[in-house]
């Protein structure tokens, strides 16, 4: 499970998560974000990321996310 962040310097999530689909297909990749509008949903998916969870959030989301996310790239990569 990776959680992935859209402000680095040199990188952005986006960017990220694509060098990570790279060399690794199974492993969940899960956006953390402060902004949801429809074109950071539409990326998120773009960049074959498996979910996002919108900051602030509430623990039962979180979770809830990490299980969705991690049960759908289980069954991609099997």
């Amino acid at each position: 499970m990776y959680f992935n962040g859209f402000t680095y310097a040199e990188l952005d999530g986006y960017e990220t998560a694509k060098q990570i689909r790279l060399f690794n297909q199974e492993i969940a990749i899960v956006a953390l974000t402060a902004a949801s509008t429809e074109e950071v949903e539409s990326k998120i998916y773009d960049y074959d990321m498996d979910g996002y969870i919108m900051k602030p959030f509430f623990t039962v989301d979180f979770v809830e996310t990490i299980n969705k996310a991690t049960q759908n790239r289980n069954e991609i990569t099997t």
